[in-house]
């Protein structure tokens, strides 16, 4: 007994302090995690001005300055929106509800609250050459975006309301909805892919 006594009461490995082991690192495995860490957040998707909480929106044009620069870091940013081709063998149909601007490409999903994913991820193939605001053809489409009463122009709350991009791909002509907010982020990341000149998926 008093031996098994003097291996528990004798000195202790290093590492065990007080009955516990408490893991130690050498401060450059610290260092070395820092990197890794911040490339996995550079990767993990921003919710834009746009898509926050009312209560994290901040001051406009801060926010939106703040989505460009994530976007520039290779951060990709999510906007609430939705694409519809005027192309191809099911055009006039809006599809998803989120989009996600990569340095790849324009991601499409459907989400519950921009975190529960309901709809695929589809990547699309198309690469976006130019795009103009076009106003809403009718008053009801307007509706269907949110985009009359305090939320149309002029109103209170006009910035939170939505619009609709015409814009022409190297495959055709598409129209994609999105918060008023994006507008500016959106518009750089289209000539951001123009400055990189990607050949779409489809043409090689």
């Amino acid at each position: 007994m008093g031996d098994l006594r003097e291996s528990r009461c004798g000195s202790r490995p290093e590492g065990v302090s007080g009955g516990r082991i408490s893991q130690r690192y050498p401060s450059t495995d610290r260092a070395s995690l820092a990197p890794d860490m911040r490339r996995r957040m550079a990767r993990r998707p921003r919710l834009s001005a746009a898509t926050r909480p009312g209560w994290d929106h901040g001051p406009r044009r801060a926010a939106s300055v703040a989505d460009v620069a994530a976007f520039d870091s290779g951060q990709p940013v999510i906007v609430g929106g939705a694409i519809k081709r005027l192309y191809g063998d099911h055009p006039g149909r809006w599809r998803g509800n989120v989009i996600e601007l990569t340095p790849e490409g324009l991601v499409i999903s459907r989400r519950l609250f921009y975190f529960i994913t309901i709809m695929r991820r589809t990547r699309l193939p198309e690469r976006i050459l130019a795009a103009t605001v076009r106003p809403f053809k009718s008053r009801a489409e307007a509706m269907g975006f949110a985009s009359t009463g305090i939320y149309g122009p002029g109103g209170p709350m006009e910035s939170a309301g939505s619009l609709i991009l015409s814009c022409q791909t190297d495959l055709g002509a598409m129209e994609i909805a999105i918060g008023r907010r994006d507008l500016p982020l959106f518009l750089h990341y289209i000539k951001a892919q123009r400055a990189r000149q990607v050949p779409s998926p489809e043409t090689g």
